[in-house]
């Protein structure tokens, strides 16, 4: 196991302390959804208006699928019809959607710089007692009842001390230790802890110390900012990173928000009739999906990776038929609207987003910062 690999908590502190030193469509229909976002604003609004989404979301009409269940039945392929398909399409312009403030909070920046810095990291070997945030270098034997228990057994483990691998009070024991020293120590792990492997176990650890490190990070120079961040000063590294976290949630907020208002609109459609042509588009659609599996199990059939994955022939044509009703929506939309770019399901997607109604709310936070820091 490397060294750099489990060393960001004593990393973030550092980086911390370095950084404060140097159209209508009839009656409206109404999505919630909890997200982040700067400011109000009103149907039509520009699809620069993005923003991050949280897990709580309710649609007020439809179910919880987003094909609908009740009611919305397809029927028996219609070879008559000289269309694709025909389909009853609800409402799409004008939803309601109210989103949470984005904000970037200050840990989120300092992790960001820290994730940066990653590669960059030294470690300086030292021969003093070893302290928080260090890199202690031991062999462990991990026992039980005198049985090894081999998941708690290694040679040259390097330890970050602070990272509670094995809990904090093996950490707490290898604090104070120089190169050369031996230990034998138990740790009693508690019933109710969840990360511990054997909850209520104790574990006797025979540790030897091969050396002790302090990690070295690099000083946040111009000349450093510039080459890892591409900014032009220190000084306005902060700032800089909080911006581009924000647009980066903005973008994000977008497209989830985008896809929630199609989710609207398809349970509120009903898909009537359909021709084998466009049956048989989308289930080559939903099966080139489940080929790109080939390479990752080594097989070279779609029954093998539906066996894998656990998905019976009704999992499968329940993803058909949601792709029918998916592809429906958005090439009527498209047809009605006069979308025929290069990529009309963005498109679409774009459409719904901009002629939303967006509302926005501020979620209280002593840790955030709404548009770069204030």
């Amino acid at each position: 196991m490397t060294l750099k690999n489990k060393f960001f908590t004593i990393l973030l502190l550092m980086i911390v302390f370095s950084l404060y030193g140097c159209t209508s469509g009839g009656n409206e229909e109404t999505v919630f959804i909890t997200s982040t976002q700067p400011s109000s604003s009103e149907a039509g609004s520009s699809s620069e208006q993005n923003d991050e989404i949280t897990d709580e979301t309710a649609v007020s009409e439809g179910t919880d699928s987003s094909t609908p269940t009740e009611d919305t039945s397809v029927a028996q392929n219609n070879q008559e019809t000289d269309s694709e398909f025909e389909m009853d399409l609800s409402d799409y312009i004008g939803l309601s959607v109210d989103l949470e403030n984005i904000s970037v909070s200050y840990s989120e920046i300092q992790d960001e710089i820290t994730n940066s810095l990653y590669d960059y990291i030294e470690y300086s070997e030292v021969s003093r007692k070893s302290q928080s945030g260090d890199v202690v270098n031991i062999n462990m034997t991990g026992s039980s009842s005198h049985d090894i228990l081999y998941d708690f057994s290694s040679n040259d483990y390097d330890l970050f001390i602070g990272s509670e691998d094995f809990g904090a009070e093996f950490d707490r024991n290898l604090t104070g230790v120089e190169a050369g020293d031996t230990l034998s120590f138990t740790v009693k792990y508690d019933e109710d802890d969840e990360d511990a492997e054997y909850p209520g176990k104790t574990i006797k650890y025979e540790v030897v110390v091969n050396s002790v490190y302090q990690i070295v990070t690099p000083e946040l120079t111009d000349d450093f900012v510039s080459e890892v961040f591409g900014i032009d000063s220190a000084e306005s590294l902060t700032d800089t990173i909080a911006d581009r976290l924000y647009d980066k949630k903005l973008s994000e907020q977008k497209e989830y928000t985008s896809e929630i208002l199609l989710k609207s609109v398809i349970e509120n459609s009903s898909l009537k009739s359909y021709n084998d042509q466009f049956y048989d588009s989308c289930a080559s659609r939903v099966k080139e999906n489940y080929k790109k599996y080939f390479d990752t199990y080594n097989v070279s059939s779609l029954d093998e990776v539906y066996s894998i994955l656990g998905l019976s022939k009704d999992d499968i044509e329940q993803e058909i038929t949601d792709m029918l009703y998916r592809t429906a929506v958005i090439n009527s939309i498209a047809e009605a609207e006069g979308i025929d770019g290069s990529d009309v399901e963005s498109d679409v997607l774009n459409f719904l987003y901009s002629n939303a109604y967006i509302n926005y709310y501020d979620k209280n936070s002593d840790d955030e910062v709404n548009d770069g820091l204030q």
